[in-house]
């Protein structure tokens, strides 16, 4: 390959830093979260706030089962919500660990067009992931989901979270999680609002495919 762009700055490594080699994080399509709607499922419109959500395909390489069960069972009063396919060969693992909880709720496969709705009735919105090695090779494009809905977000310092530590809290520990959680709860600032959904508005697909193709441009001006 002349070029090569990879979402994961892991990858830059296992390229050798080639300088032909850039990582290109995903982006987020900011006309569908600019504006967000009013109405949503009566799913999660009907349910006890706080409302602490999530938004992903729940999957045994992604989601650590001992953090959710640790904050559920710490904030018996507050909501968790997932949204997302449970993977069949994970389900088992997810009811032995979570099914007796009452304040976990999984509301299943939601349309696209439906997530900004959903986000915003999230009170808080958590990304519980594993810190593995498959996380160093994805990019998490509900973290800018999340901020260009302008909520608080606590996440596990997964690849790419570290970029946006200046909005959101991270924690690796699930007593660290249930602290920044309830941090995150206390003090939600329509400034904050404000700035997250500003640190979003600059990571948009549009933009991402200006730097992909300049790079395209300047590669083929350049070759003989």
């Amino acid at each position: 390959a002349d070029l090569i762009f990879t979402t994961s700055q892991d990858m830059v490594e296992f390229f050798g830093r080639r300088p032909d080699c850039y990582y290109l994080p995903n982006g987020i399509r900011w006309q569908h979260f600019k504006d967000l709607p009013k109405l949503v499922g009566r799913d999660i419109a009907q349910l006890p706030r706080p409302i602490i959500g999530y938004v992903g395909i729940i999957q045994q390489d992604r989601i650590d089962l001992d953090i959710i069960a640790y904050l559920a069972d710490a904030n018996p009063k507050k909501s968790f919500i997932f949204i997302g396919p449970v993977w069949a060969n994970f389900k088992k693992q997810v009811t032995a660990k979570l099914g007796h909880l009452n304040n976990v709720y999984w509301l299943g496969r939601k349309h696209y067009w439906e997530i900004p709705a959903y986000i915003s009735k999230f009170d808080v919105a958590i990304v519980p992931h594993l810190v593995n090695d498959f996380g160093k090779h994805t990019s998490l494009l509900k973290v800018l989901e999340y901020l260009a809905c302008g909520k608080p977000v606590v996440s596990t310092p997964t690849a790419g979270t570290n970029a946006f530590k200046n909005v959101i809290k991270l924690a690796d520990t699930p007593d660290k999680f249930n602290q920044a959680l309830l941090v995150a709860l206390e003090s939600n600032l329509e400034r904050d609002q404000i700035k997250r959904r500003h640190v979003a508005a600059q990571h948009t697909w549009t933009k991402r495919a200006q730097f992909m193709l300049e790079k395209v441009y300047t590669k083929l001006a350049t070759t003989v």
